[in-house]
């Protein structure tokens, strides 16, 4: 339908406009309209993800998977500044949230309780997913509910300033 661009479709929003739109498309501003509102739903979708990854954090914290609500919620960070770089038509590949806060930076201060939770939550990327680092073989018990705790409270800072910066 018309709104085949929020699915990144551009070639399928194209053959789905009249032909004053078609010609419309081919042009420059036509494209760069394309692009701004696969921006705005990239960026909707990321910060939705970010929440529903919050929330899910939660249940793992209640459940006593400290673990994997660590790891969850670095990935609600990742996808909290992912948001930003889509904003911003940065790259949003990977999960280091220090690479994505160095992207940020060329476009805005970050505030240094900001970068301070970015740098806590990003260990819990790799090192709840350390198969190697413990016997066991997986890091089930390497983190604590003070742990995930503070990875909740930073997250939610992360999130708070993708959400302001959006605004």
């Amino acid at each position: 339908g018309t709104n085949s661009w929020k699915n990144g479709n551009y070639e399928e929003h194209c053959k789905n406009l009249s032909i004053a739109g078609k010609k419309h498309a081919q042009t420059d501003a036509g494209k760069a309209h394309y692009k701004r509102l696969s921006i705005i739903s990239k960026e909707y979708h990321t910060k939705k993800y970010s929440e529903e990854l919050i929330a899910i954090a939660d249940i793992l914290i209640e459940k006593q998977k400290y673990s994997w609500a660590c790891f969850t919620l670095q990935q609600a960070s990742a996808a909290a500044l992912k948001s930003i770089l889509s904003k911003k038509d940065e790259s949003t590949y990977g999960d280091n949230l220090i690479k994505h806060l160095r992207l940020i930076g060329k476009h805005d201060t970050v505030p240094t309780e900001v970068k301070a939770a970015c740098h806590n939550v990003n260990n819990f990327f790799t090192e709840a997913r350390d198969l190697e680092s413990v016997q066991t073989g997986t890091p089930i018990n390497k983190f604590t509910l003070k742990d995930a705790d503070k990875a909740k409270k930073d997250a939610l800072a992360i999130i708070r300033y993708a959400y302001h910066f959006a605004h």
